[in-house]
């Protein structure tokens, strides 16, 4: 459909609800080998269209990841049809909005720590006798902004990707908007390390191939995978 190297297949979008181990752990292997000598690699999730199971694929992955050690932080840039805070039962309060506010009016100085501190939730921890040696960390899209495509399009984000990789974290993946909706992931996806297309072939018109297509060429000087959901 799409020439795009295939990162990983996984059975449908369903099946990311149940709790399917197997299926976690080849998908934090072949993200951690496709990335391999990335330090701190910044990972924008995207899909072609906005119903395709990606915000439920950057909270199960970024559940995984923690699982298996690593310290990751997931973040919701999808700014209209936020749903990554629902998958990881949170609510939006301050979120990534917020932060890229401030960005926008200090022309892209640090953030304050407090600020992000605030704005970062903590899902998943290290405890004592657990199994989970890793570390879960999400901020949300915060406060919906009147228009959203200066802010996740623009210079704010990309400092943002600069100032996330920064944090102490291993993995950062970003929940991005949909490569076919009103927002732009290809000035998103210059700023990120790898790019990541959750794409459920029989939900994808095959009037929408050919576009779809048009927007990957943009993103051809990236890495990128396909993670396949369904048959």
């Amino acid at each position: 459909m799409v020439d795009v190297p295939v990162l990983a297949e996984v059975a449908g979008d369903e099946g990311l609800a149940r709790d399917q181990r197997d299926q976690d752990d080849v998908l934090v292997a072949s993200l951690v080998s496709a990335l391999d000598g990335t330090q701190r690699p910044v990972v924008l999730v995207t899909s072609a269209l906005g119903y395709e199971g990606r915000a439920g694929v950057v909270a199960r992955l970024g559940r995984a990841l923690a699982l298996t050690g690593y310290r990751a932080l997931v973040v919701s840039a999808d700014l209209e049809r936020s749903k990554l805070h629902d998958e990881l039962g949170l609510s939006l309060g301050l979120g990534l909005t917020d932060l890229l506010e401030v960005l926008e009016r200090t022309g892209g100085a640090d953030l304050p720590p407090e600020l992000l501190e605030r704005a970062t939730n903590n899902v998943l921890q290290p405890r004592e006798g657990d199994r989970l040696i890793g570390r879960l960390s999400a901020i949300t899209a915060g406060t919906k902004p009147q228009d959203p495509g200066p802010l996740v399009s623009g210079r704010p984000m990309e400092r943002f990707v600069q100032i996330a990789k920064g944090l102490s974290v291993d993995y950062v993946l970003v929940d991005g908007p949909s490569l076919l909706g009103p927002l732009d992931s290809q000035t998103l996806s210059r700023a990120v390390d790898y790019t990541l297309l959750v794409s459920c072939p029989r939900r994808l018109p095959v009037r929408k191939v050919g576009e779809l297509r048009e927007k990957l060429d943009g993103l051809a000087d990236k890495p990128a995978g396909l993670l396949a959901l369904g048959r």
